[in-house]
């Protein structure tokens, strides 16, 4: 009995951190999901310093980061039966100044991810070795080709920041 209780107490465990999280980052003046800071004169001048470009212009296109609000979880089916919980924390690169389209269609945009994510786990993705370099690529481009349908060209990639196991 107790088994079957530990994945509901470590999914509540992690909705508190979260939840907690975000109180903090929201009373401190941080944005929740804002994942970009300006640097400071310093900051641009040891840049300029060791070669590096200080403004957009000549260096490599400047990224925004948007992470998804909540954490998607993942149940593993085998026989019928769940066997374990795949948790994960996924984030967006785009282009700057996307951050609030993102959050406007994060519903929809949720929704199309679970898809991917459940098809990807019913077909054996989340077993054995699951963080495999080479199957987690195919993985974030299968959602990366979802997040570009369901909010436009402006998607650059989707990174899985965590990802966890936690096995009956």
């Amino acid at each position: 009995m107790i088994a079957k209780l530990v994945p509901v107490v470590f999914l509540l465990l992690g909705m508190a951190a979260g939840a907690s999280t975000a109180l903090f980052m929201e009373k401190s003046g941080i944005p929740a999901g804002d994942a970009t800071t300006a640097p400071d004169s310093k900051t641009l001048e040891k840049g300029a310093e060791k070669g590096i470009p200080t403004d957009g212009k000549e260096g490599p296109e400047e990224k925004e980061y948007v992470r998804l609000a909540n954490q998607f979880v993942v149940p593993v089916i085998e026989r019928g039966k769940i066997r374990s919980l795949v948790v994960l924390t996924i984030s967006i690169e785009t282009s700057p100044g996307h951050q609030e389209d993102i959050f406007a269609r994060q519903p929809k945009l949720r929704d199309s991810f679970l898809e991917v994510l459940f098809d990807y786990s019913n077909t054996g993705g989340f077993a054995g070795a699951f963080t495999n370099t080479t199957a987690l690529q195919s993985l974030k481009a299968e959602l990366t080709k979802v997040a570009r349908r369901e909010l436009g060209e402006f998607v650059d990639a989707v990174l899985i920041e965590d990802i966890m196991r936690q096995d009956k």
